[in-house]
């Protein structure tokens, strides 16, 4: 569920925002017992904000929701099928250094060449323009603003996946 543990991290701290809520205001944080124990001992409240029970049931409403729903499988299944469709329409491409990602965030590097892996900005800013105009939103991200973001809702389902790459080949025959 967390993006930490991919890298074998403990983390002492996590903040959690937006999405617990699904829309609604609420976050969260926890720490590791050893990090927050002076903290508890010598602050006895405290909180940004009142708070109202409706975005803690919203919360438990999630939570409920990815584990009755089974998502974590749904999200891993789905990004790798994302990931295996895009290397395939992209294997030959002289125009794509590499396509990476985990769960359903996935980047694709667009280069001018795959021997300088000079980065395209222009290129990649019309592979968006591209797929927003057959109605797919995605975004350019990285250091040179080279690679296509790519972070579907995780209600993103094997469907949503077909028409993703089906769109997506097309815009890469004409670019790519």
């Amino acid at each position: 569920m967390w993006g930490f543990s991919r890298h074998g991290v403990v983390p002492d701290i996590v903040t959690m925002g937006k999405p617990m809520g699904n829309g609604l205001p609420i976050s969260g944080v926890v720490f590791r017992p050893e990090v927050s124990e002076e903290f508890g001992r010598n602050v006895r409240y405290f909180n940004t904000f009142g708070g109202s029970s409706i975005p803690v049931a919203a919360g438990a409403a999630v939570l409920d929701v990815l584990e009755k729903e089974n998502v974590q499988q749904r999200v891993l299944e789905n990004g790798n099928a994302l990931r295996a469709g895009l290397r395939e329409i992209t294997k030959d491409s002289p125009y794509v250094a590499e396509v990476r990602g985990a769960g359903l965030y996935v980047g694709v590097e667009i280069v001018k060449d795959r021997e300088t892996l000079e980065p395209d900005r222009l290129l990649t800013e019309d592979v968006i323009n591209d797929m927003r105009d057959r109605r797919i939103l995605i975004n350019g991200t990285g250091k040179s603003a080279n690679t296509l973001k790519i972070r579907p809702p995780l209600a993103f389902d094997s469907a949503d996946v077909t028409r993703f790459l089906e769109t997506f080949a097309e815009v890469a025959k004409n670019r790519l």
